[in-house]
């Protein structure tokens, strides 16, 4: 596919979330477990939980961290090593407005545990007992600076980005190595997709196979999600995606009462699924 066309249709979107810390290394307790079993600190490290009770202010903290990573996730497609990952034009108003979303909860959530941690800090110091240390906790500035929210956008790389001052010919060789890279590497990304429904579709497989099997409503809810959210990943417009995508929808996404209740409508959904699960794998492959 070529990178200019691209450029045109995704950008590179990166997520940044950083949460204060809250295991610290004790290097007199490392030393004092050393000494005892006659080895060296090299042999382990204790971290010490300073917030042992898990409260609540800060664990509704690190559960949007994950939410936000998790929609992040769903909604792009892998690129590099670099964190960036790609993001479709046809994605970005339901990914801004997601990770907004969560970002604006975040902050909040945030807020609430700062205030919350001159009280969760002295119980912290209370529980760990002889491991407290009140040096160990941070001021209220240094908390505040220990949380981060932030998405970055960047446009996606094509190889016409590559201009140096070299012969044209060795300027062109480069950038056709760099065009191959670039699809190289979508070609890799493509793969998720697949991988994604392949994987929901195994589980629809597995369960429905077995007659005894108890399963929630989000085993087929997950899958319409995926449904909604692949069609804006199909960035080379990859027709067996689309057709699979078809097929999952007009064979699996079955009302799951109807699945519970009917032994003929679980079993011919079973199989269908098995089928669809197999393809998938071929894809893949």
């Amino acid at each position: 596919m070529n990178t200019k066309t691209l450029s045109e249709k995704a950008m590179l979107a990166a997520l940044n979330i950083s949460v204060w810390d809250r295991f610290k290394f004790d290097k007199k307790v490392s030393n004092e477990v050393a000494t005892q079993h006659n080895t060296t600190m090299k042999a382990g490290r204790y971290n010490k939980n300073l917030l042992p009770f898990e409260p609540v202010t800060y664990k509704a903290v690190t559960a949007l961290a994950g939410e936000a990573r998790q929609a992040h996730y769903s909604l792009t497609l892998p690129w590099q090593d670099d964190g960036a990952r790609i993001l479709s034009c046809a994605n970005w108003t339901n990914y801004t407005n997601i990770i907004r979303g969560v970002q604006t909860r975040f902050n909040s959530a945030v807020q609430d545990f700062i205030s919350d941690s001159p009280a969760c800090f002295a119980r912290a110091l209370r529980e760990l007992n002889g491991l407290g240390n009140a040096a160990d906790f941070p001021t209220i500035e240094q908390l505040k600076g220990a949380f981060d929210f932030r998405v970055k956008f960047f446009p996606f790389p094509t190889a016409e980005d590559f201009r140096v001052a070299l012969q044209p010919s060795d300027v062109q060789m480069i950038q056709e190595e760099i065009e191959t890279n670039i699809n190289a590497t979508l070609v890799q990304s493509m793969k998720e997709p697949f991988k994604r429904l392949h994987d929901a579709v195994k589980r629809v497989a597995v369960t429905l196979a077995d007659s005894d099997a108890i399963f929630r409503d989000s085993m087929i809810l997950n899958i319409e999600s995926l449904l909604d959210v692949l069609p804006g990943l199909n960035l080379t417009g990859d027709p067996q995606l689309t057709q699979v995508c078809d097929e999952i929808k007009a064979s699996l996404v079955v009302n799951p009462d109807t699945l519970r209740h009917s032994t003929v409508t679980r079993a011919s959904v079973a199989v269908r699924a098995l089928e669809i699960q197999n393809n998938l794998a071929a894809f893949m492959a």
